[in-house]
């Protein structure tokens, strides 16, 4: 974190930080204002004009050429036609600085009078902030027409930063705010945009900011809130507008993208002093740059990583689209879809690794401003922003040069390295390294190369081993290739403060512009590129090339609406011209819908993707789509692209939609259990206050079929009972089978069997997992095999009834299960044995019949009955009074009653009639009971007598 103690830790402590330096070769250049915040009391009017310097305090201005023979260079500050610094004798053996100082023992050739801190020339006051400036900024021009660099240059007790102006190429009527999202939290923090006019009577319009920014207005932080600014300058005359980053959440990243325009040339400079990319943590840095209008931009860049930790939490591109629909790719790989004015970050996990010097190749369907934030060490204070020019083969062969590449206004730098961009058709041992006129050695330059294309390569530059701290350039350096070329630099002082720059082409970027005539719709216009002067011509639309398409005019009629380029050549170059897009006379909107997965299992999630395009001339009102999902989904979430209207299901009410704009919303929708073994059909609809004709100019894609996968699984419990072959009893067994199927179209893992009665989960299976892979595959029939031991409570209910069930896991977590009863009869019966006698009280040499009456009360019959009934001392029995019941016998020798013969029914009585002569006096107790039978009595008493 940044903070006054770490001032006096400033030498002691090798850290790295990065701004930008991005040089462009011209004879004049344009440097308008910026604003520091003053610090955490920012809103105290008492200090609107200090020169506390939270950003940048000691700053300096490094003029260079590749000119060899000495030239004038006039400074103007502010509207004045007097030259305010007069720089003779510069060339390419004589860089010249203007710092505070003019300290030519320290720096030779240097001129002083750039105070220190808010000096209202490059950084300005509270007080001069929000209001029209007449003598703030500064004009660069070589009356003899010579080109030179302008680099500035600035540094405090923790920070540094740097910008470079881009020459005429930086002038224009139309640009994109742009820099990085101010999300640390720290009351240093402020993003700032600082505009110059160079013609009287120019109207300044900036929109398109989030109408929650606030803006300073001179004192107060706050003061400008308006949604929309109008601004009157004369030609010298600056604008310097400021987001305190702490005034409102809006101020983070609200103003990124904002459009600027003009009536007549204007110069802008963008970005962060300070800015900060970790949410809670006060760590920041300075991030500044000179970004150019939108009609010198490209399609393709090469980012070189810097040397941030391995998290890339400070490094990342940031994209800022011109033109609705733009998709933006990284190494090949579409990232994002974004409108005119959005920004899209592009994650720093598409560096080819996360060490310094990793590359990253960027397209874009259309023109577009790229940012980069990168670090120079893995802390987060050690931020850094360059504004980066795209690749062509147009680019300039030689860098010549970079002035003092190791001074940060007035300090020698610890660290210092090259960052090269080059042609694949270059050699590395082509690319020639100059320190102070001495070739740096070939093991020093070796190229890597960049995913995604075969043009481009990039190369490290350093004299240590390629890992700070010991890459130590210093002095003047110069590269020469017989190829195209970007060069970066990397920086760094102290502790925190450091910079970096990125050397690119904006100066040989050809202007190509291409003219709709006719109607200006379609049917009925041309397309024209009316810059001229090109050796061949290659017509292209939604990037495809256009067959016999070669001529400067081109007749769009049978290809229809879309974007087009054409592709321009002069010599062994080519070059693409912007994009522009060929709308359609009638309203046609194209609604299309895609899912991200088919087919999907229960249980599942799938998001569907509308994507919605205006081709129409003119915007388009009211536009609601209409999205039922089918009824096996559940929905969980819609979310639209921001600024794309609102959702609520089933609508997307998007509003008004304008030309070539593109929104998005993702519906996100699980699959319903049980609802697999179909294909559901998800349609939408849409409706507006605009016709269009029938069919649709272009056509549209409203269903979307999801075929849902069918998980499931089958149980058969069988059970069979097993009495030993020794009748039944308890303690009995009852074996079961428990038979597991895959009937579905999925796998299953983890699948389990459990009966309660068995005492839970069953192992196994005991066979059919063919493949042995523990999952039950379509179509196989696992076994499961189990014994229970029956008890007295299940025969007293007459059978084992249970039910189990079998569960199995989809690959999704989605558990189905399926469950099987099964019943198993206990064979029973309660036999009631009951006996009487007709005379309780006989004499001596009576007759007296007992009678034993035999009932089965089941539930089932009774097999092998045999009753004993030992007849008693003082009885002789009389078998021809007896009656004895048909299918049995009494054997009076076993006093058994064998009823063995016959099948004794449930529900039937039989009766025993024995007879007996009293031959003694005395009482007789005469008992009887059942002796045996196949199936368990349950309630069976033994000796039960009469």
């Amino acid at each position: 974190m940044k903070n006054s103690s770490l001032l006096l830790l400033l030498y002691s402590l090798i850290f790295l930080n990065i701004s930008n330096v991005t040089a462009q070769l011209d004879f004049k250049h344009y440097l308008p204002p910026l604003k520091q915040t003053a610090g955490t009391n920012g809103r105290n009017p008492t200090r609107s004009n200090n020169q506390n310097a939270p950003a940048i305090k000691e700053q300096a201005i490094y003029l260079s050429t590749p000119e060899a023979t000495t030239f004038t260079v006039n400074v103007y500050r502010g509207i004045s036609t007097t030259p305010w610094k007069v720089i003779t004798n510069l060339s390419n053996t004589n860089p010249h600085i203007i710092n505070s100082t003019g300290d030519t023992d320290t720096d030779p050739f240097t001129t002083g009078g750039l105070t220190n801190g808010n000096n209202n020339i490059t950084l300005v006051t509270n007080g001069n902030t929000g209001r029209v400036l007449t003598n703030s900024g500064l004009r660069f021009e070589a009356p003899g027409g010579q080109k030179f660099y302008v680099n500035y240059r600035g540094r405090s007790g923790s920070q540094a930063g740097s910008l470079t102006c881009k020459g005429i190429k930086a002038l224009g009527v139309d640009f994109r705010w742009g820099g990085i999202p101010n999300t640390a939290t720290n009351g240093n923090l402020s993003t700032s945009l600082g505009i110059m006019a160079t013609e009287d009577g120019t109207r300044v319009n900036i929109f398109g900011y989030d109408p929650g920014c606030e803006f300073r207005e001179e004192t107060d932080p706050d003061g400008i809130t308006d949604d929309n600014l109008e601004i009157f300058l004369d030609a010298g005359e600056t604008y310097v507008l400021e987001a305190q980053q702490t005034e409102t959440a809006a101020n983070q990243n609200g103003w990124l993208g904002a459009t600027i325009t003009a009536t007549r040339n204007i110069a802008i400079v963008n970005g962060g002093l300070n800015f900060g990319v970790a949410s809670g943590s006060g760590s920041r840095d300075v991030g500044i740059d000179q970004p150019v209008s939108t009609n010198v931009l490209g399609r393709e860049y090469v980012f070189v990583r810097g040397n941030g930790n391995t998290s890339n939490e400070g490094e990342f591109p940031v994209i800022v689209a011109t033109e609705d629909g733009t998709q933006v790719f990284a190494g090949g790989n579409l990232i994002g879809t974004i409108n005119n004015g959005d920004y899209l970050v592009i994650p720093g996990s598409n560096y080819s690794n996360n060490l310094v010097g990793a590359n990253m190749h960027v397209t874009t369907s259309k023109n577009t401003y790229a940012y980069q934030c990168l670090s120079g060490a893995s802390g987060r204070q050690t931020l850094g922003m360059n504004f980066i020019a795209p690749v062509n083969c147009l680019l300039p062969d030689t860098l010549n040069e970079v002035p003092q590449i190791h001074r940060i206004a007035g300090v020698d730098s610890n660290i210092s390295a090259l960052t090269i961009t080059v042609s694949t058709l270059t050699a590395d041992g082509d690319i020639e390294v100059y320190e102070n006129g001495t070739r740096i050695p070939l093991a020093n330059v070796v190229s890597v190369p960049v995913t995604g294309t075969s043009d481009w390569k990039t190369v490290y530059v350093s004299k240590g081993n390629g890992t700070p701290p010991n890459d130590d350039l210093t002095g003047e350096i110069s590269v020469v290739t017989p190829g195209p070329i970007s060069v970066g630099t990397f920086m760094s002082l102290g502790a925190n403060a450091g910079l970096a720059g990125y050397f690119s082409g904006f100066d040989t970027v050809p202007q190509v512009f291409i003219d709709i005539t006719g109607g200006g719709c379609f049917p009925g216009s041309n397309l024209e590129e009316v810059t001229g002067d090109f050796q061949a011509y290659q017509w292209y639309k939604n990037d495809v090339l256009i067959p016999g398409a070669t001529s400067q005019t081109f007749n769009p009629n049978t290809e229809g609406v879309g974007d087009y380029f054409v592709r321009v050549t002069k010599g062994t170059c080519s070059y693409d011209s912007g994009v522009v897009t060929l709308y359609t006379c009638d309203p046609d909107i194209q609604v299309t819908k895609i899912d991200n997965a088919d087919p999907i299992l229960e249980g599942d999630e799938v998001t569907f993707t509308i994507t919605v395009r205006s081709f129409g001339v003119d915007p388009v009102n009211n536009l609601v789509i209409n999205d039922v999902l089918p009824s096996q989904f559940d929905l969980v979430s819609g979310t639209p692209s921001p600024g794309s209207g609102t959702w609520t299901s089933p609508n997307w009410n998007i509003g008004t939609i304008n030309p070539s704009q593109i929104f998005t919303i993702t519906i996100v929708a699980k699959a319903k259990d049980e609802s697999g073994g179909v294909t559901a059909t998800n349609t939408i609809t849409y409706t507006s206050d605009s016709t269009e004709p029938v069919p649709n100019i272009t056509p549209d894609d409203l269903t979307e079929p999801v075929t849902i996968l069918n998980g499931e699984i089958a149980l058969t419990k069988e059970g069979t009972f097993n009495d030993g072959g020794n009748g039944t009893q308890i303690g009995d067994l009852v074996n079961y089978t428990f038979t597991v199927t895959n009937p579905g179209e999925v796998e299953l893992e983890n699948v389990i069997v459990n009966d309660p009665l068995l005492g839970g989960n069953i192992s196994g299976p005991t066979s059919g997992d063919t493949d042995n892979d523990n999952k039950l595959d379509v179509g196989e029939t696992w076994i499961y095999n189990a014994s229970y031991i029956t008890t007295l409570a299940n025969f007293q209910n007459g059978k084992v009834d249970n039910t189990a069930t079998a569960s199995g896991d989809q690959t999704n977590s989605l558990t189905k299960t399926n469950s099987s009863s099964d019943s198993v009869d206990l064979i029973s019966v309660d036999l009631n044995l009951t006996k009487t006698v007709d005379n309780a009280i006989p004499k001596i040499g009576s007759v007296i019949i007992y009678t034993l009456t035999l009932k089965n009360n089941g539930p089932f019959d009774a097999t092998n009955v045999q009753v004993i009934d030992v007849l008693p001392n003082g009885v002789i029995y009389r078998a021809a009074l007896s009656t004895i019941p048909a299918g049995t016998t009494y054997n009076t020798i076993a006093n058994v009653w064998d009823l063995s013969g016959i099948t004794f029914n449930n529900g039937e009585t039989i009766v025993l009639n024995l007879a007996a002569v009293i031959n003694s006096a005395g009482i007789i107790i005469n008992t009887a009971e059942v002796k045996q039978n196949d199936q368990l009595d349950i309630d069976s008493v033994p000796n039960s007598g009469n």
